[in-house]
């Protein structure tokens, strides 16, 4: 098996510009290196013809996959910075799919808060989804199925007893 060159990216994506369509911006990460003690990842963002459209930067870590999750990190920061409404795939001017992450910085408990915020919010949001979904099935016409002969009848007159149940007085037990 070849060695890939040392300069190699490790993973990259593809930006189309949103204002140039036809033009295009590249963010590449270099695999994980030993570095000054700890490890580092290479960050480097160009156009599609291989100019850079900012300095290369190194994020560091203690191992290498914390230095890779701030290269991820940092490489959104630098995408943003760009100030260009660059667009992944076929998504939405300005959103680099690469979601932020929880900081880390005020400790262990300060983590844990904040990720349970953001799943209660993202339930939420989940549940108001689902709801405005089945209420627009209901708004909208079913569609009639045809069942086997007799079934509907005994559907029908099924419901009907049910309805007229459900209109007359409870009985009250005689005395």
């Amino acid at each position: 098996m070849s060695k890939a060159p040392a300069d190699a990216p490790f993973i990259w994506r593809r930006y189309r510009f949103g204002n140039a369509p036809d033009r295009e911006a590249v963010l590449a990460i270099g695999p994980p290196r030993p570095d000054f003690g700890g490890w580092a990842c290479r960050i480097v963002l160009c156009d599609g013809e291989g100019q850079l459209l900012s300095d290369p930067t190194d994020s560091f870590g203690a191992d290498p996959l914390q230095a890779m999750q701030l290269a991820l990190f940092d490489a959104r920061h630098a995408l943003e910075e760009l100030k260009i409404p660059l667009q992944w795939e076929d998504g939405t001017p300005g959103d680099v799919g690469i979601p932020m992450t929880v900081p880390t910085d005020f400790g262990f408990k300060v983590q844990r808060r904040l990720e349970r915020l953001l799943q209660t919010e993202a339930k939420r949001l989940s549940a108001e989804i689902g709801r405005r979904l089945r209420q627009r099935k209901e708004l909208a016409p079913v569609p009639k199925k045809r069942a086997p002969r007799g079934v509907d009848e005994a559907s029908q007159a099924f419901e009907e007893a049910a309805i007229r149940r459900a209109q007359l007085p409870k009985r009250r037990p005689p005395k």
